[in-house]
């Protein structure tokens, strides 16, 4: 009996892959910290201007909110 002995070469003759992207990794996360700030206390000093009168009105009238939309936006409504 004889054994023939063959080599089977099954590769393609093609240029071996080369990978040419550069992938980096992610930046770190930063580290997140909480503090504790509390809102500054409220100034209890009343500030004036010699421009603005106090808010106060002796008049007891209502407001015609209307008329005063309408004056306003530059238009007069007769009759109102």
């Amino acid at each position: 009996m004889t054994i023939n002995s063959t080599t089977n070469d099954h590769s393609v003759d093609a240029p071996l892959s080369t990978t040419t992207d550069t992938f980096f990794s992610p930046p770190p996360i930063a580290p997140i910290t909480a503090t504790n700030n509390p809102c500054p206390t409220p100034a209890t000093s009343v500030a004036t201007s010699d421009y603005l009168s106090p808010a106060s009105s002796t008049d007891s009238s209502t407001v015609d909110f209307d008329h005063v939309h309408h004056m306003l936006h530059g238009r007069v409504v007769q009759g109102r």
